[in-house]
């Protein structure tokens, strides 16, 4: 390396040390230059914005890892209005209109991005959220959807989750737990018994309430990747990184769970013994024991998050005193 700058001072008759200046100042410049021509004379430039999101997407990413990208993206609609410049190719619509014109367009107008491959543990196997591919989705939508279809799945999955509810409700009374940490454990404790046939016990026992936790570091993690796809490679820093080790934790325990449920003998009325018997008619596709275990760790989180927006809704109900 000295040999080259030496060769390269020589040549243009410039000092090892100016040499050196310009290798630093070159880089700086060019993100200069980037950032100016996002902000002034991008085609997005006439949308209002902070500026430093229209610079760069590091900018709404840090308050993603943060958690609390959804309270400045409010702020921020307050400030601009209901349409404003959350990245450098990217605009935040809060209306209506807005909702339905995008929803209800059509495939060829506006496609899936290539960001929500982030709601995978395996790029390899995507998951109903994260894959792209319209038949897969099909596919994936029909069998999960046999657990939750109304008719005989409803009333059979209201008496599998009233045990639960009525543990829920008794420690509630007793006072000794925070709220919210009750209703993360009774969601848990649900969706792993809808999904593995073998609930976590978490209402009972503190053995595995470490996955809560886990769950919010990956929640974050993924929301930060859709804002920000670069910060993926931090992944490679992740004994560094805050949080990302209970990550790493929860998909090896998900995975060794996967493998166990898989080898059993006896087939539980559960999410895995519909992925086992599922077969696409058309194509023959079927889900392989790593695309079990892909989707296995993303229902976990989509189902609680499922169960704690209907009782956060429910909660609301009974506070403000109206009919259920």
């Amino acid at each position: 390396m000295a040999f080259v700058e030496s060769y390269i001072a020589g040549i243009f008759n410039i000092s090892n040390a100016t040499l050196f200046a310009l290798s630093l100042a070159l880089p700086l410049l060019f993100v200069l230059a980037a950032a100016v021509r996002r902000i002034f004379f991008h085609p997005l430039s006439h949308h209002p914005g902070p500026w430093l999101a229209a610079a760069t997407r590091w900018y709404p990413a840090f308050y993603a890892w943060r958690g609390t990208l959804h309270t400045h993206n409010r702020h921020w609609h307050d400030q601009y209005g209901p349409v404003f410049r959350s990245g450098p190719n990217e605009l935040s619509f809060q209306s209506p209109q807005g909702l339905r014109d995008i929803y209800t367009a059509k495939r060829e107008v506006i496609g899936k991005p290539d960001t929500w491959k982030c709601f995978t543990v395996d790029p390899s196997e995507p998951t109903i959220l994260s894959t792209v591919d319209d038949e897969i989705h099909k596919f994936k939508h029909q069998t999960i959807s046999r657990m939750f279809s109304s008719g005989t799945a409803g009333p059979r999955n209201e008496d599998r989750m009233r045990p639960y509810i009525d543990h829920f409700i008794d420690l509630l009374g007793a006072g000794e737990h925070d709220l919210q940490d009750l209703c993360n454990w009774l969601s848990l404790d649900i969706i792993s018994d809808l999904l593995y046939g073998d609930p976590f016990d978490m209402l009972h026992s503190a053995e595995m309430r470490w996955i809560g936790p886990a769950y919010r570091n990956m929640s974050r993690w993924i929301m930060t990747c859709i804002v920000q796809p670069k910060f993926k490679y931090l992944a490679y820093l992740y004994h560094i990184i805050p949080g990302f080790a209970s990550i790493v934790k929860l998909g090896r325990w998900t995975r060794g769970k996967s493998a166990v449920r898989l080898t059993a003998a006896v087939e539980n009325d559960d999410l895995f013994a519909l992925f086992r018997k599922a077969k696409d008619n058309k194509s023959g596709r079927r889900y392989t024991g790593k695309g079990i275990w892909t989707e296995s760790v993303l229902l976990l989180a989509a189902g609680k998050a499922n169960i704690c927006l209907a009782r956060a809704g429910l909660i609301v109900m009974v506070t403000k005193g109206r009919p259920i």
